[in-house]
């Protein structure tokens, strides 16, 4: 290793670090989704219902925390401005 591979090491740390293969995910929502309404339904249910219904409980998640934070944020503004008028 010459001078400029040490440097250039020194300068970036993350080439030190050993390339892992990347690793195969299992999506456990899906997986647990499915076993839950197999289970329920007492038959086997069609792949695409199951991401149909992941969209629909994505989508309700997502409108839900946004109204979290958006009450949130009202209610600090209005404790800001009843803090401050006080």
């Amino acid at each position: 290793m010459n001078d400029d591979d040490t440097l250039r090491l020194i300068a970036n740390p993350h080439l030190f670090k050993k390339n892992k293969p990347p690793s195969f995910q299992i999506n456990y929502f899906t997986e647990k989704l499915t076993n839950l309404l197999e289970k329920e339904y007492k038959q086997t249910i069609d792949p695409e219902i199951i991401n149909t219904i992941e969209d629909t409980i994505s989508s309700l998640m997502n409108d839900y925390l946004i109204k979290q934070y958006v009450y949130q944020f009202v209610d600090d503004c209005i404790h800001g401005a009843l803090q401050n008028f006080n």
